[in-house]
């Protein structure tokens, strides 16, 4: 399913530039559950 949106998009104009797009929300929620994650995991080190 998502490889047929992204083969949709490329077609189009500006294609290139939405999938930059999307990349981009993808990296900044990756990077901000990666900041919880490590929180939570110093957080149970600093309690043991």
């Amino acid at each position: 399913m998502l490889k047929k949106i992204l083969l949709g998009t490329r077609r189009g104009r500006g294609g290139r530039l939405f999938c930059m797009f999307k990349f981009y929300i993808i990296a900044k929620q990756a990077s901000f559950f990666c900041l919880l994650f490590f929180q939570r995991l110093s957080g149970v080190m600093k309690v043991s």
